[in-house]
């Protein structure tokens, strides 16, 4: 069975995102060479990108494989991680820390993985500042859980 034409223009709108993303990757990198931007613009866009890169070979291969229900399923998940926003608890640092704890990663090593610093991921844990939608999905893919369970 093949996907409908809406499926596939929604999936082609993730590979182009991800094509920009990695674009902006790229300048962002060149500035920062010059000295002109600091992490803030890049985090947002390597996070994002990770993201992509990573749940992209899934959505295409339920598309090869005809999977409509699955794949419009995984976009509209998808959709609602990007629009996610967080909560006003601590639940998500709290979910933070006990998912880095189980993946055996210290702060640094998680702050290294999602180019941030160790005293931005203490403070998500503590509950200090809550993370958006594109860092919460950059730490979900560094310690290999579903953004999802971090926002439970």
């Amino acid at each position: 069975m093949d996907i409908t034409y809406e499926t596939a223009k929604r999936l082609a709108g993730i590979e182009k995102e991800l094509e920009e993303r990695n674009a902006l990757n790229s300048r962002c990198l060149e500035d920062e060479a010059r000295g002109v931007l600091g992490w803030g613009g890049k985090g947002h866009a390597m996070g994002r990108a990770a993201y992509l890169s990573r749940i992209l070979p899934s959505l295409r291969a339920m598309a090869d494989d005809g999977d409509e229900d699955g794949l419009r399923a995984a976009l509209d998940a998808e959709d609602g991680i990007a629009s996610a926003k967080p909560t006003t608890d601590n639940s998500i640092g709290a979910n933070i820390r006990a998912a880095r704890e189980k993946s055996g990663l210290t702060q640094t090593e998680l702050a290294k993985a999602v180019n941030m610093t160790q005293a931005m991921i203490s403070r998500y844990e503590q509950g200090d500042r809550t993370p958006d939608g594109y860092q919460l999905i950059a730490i979900a893919a560094a310690l290999g859980v579903d953004p999802g369970e971090l926002l439970r």
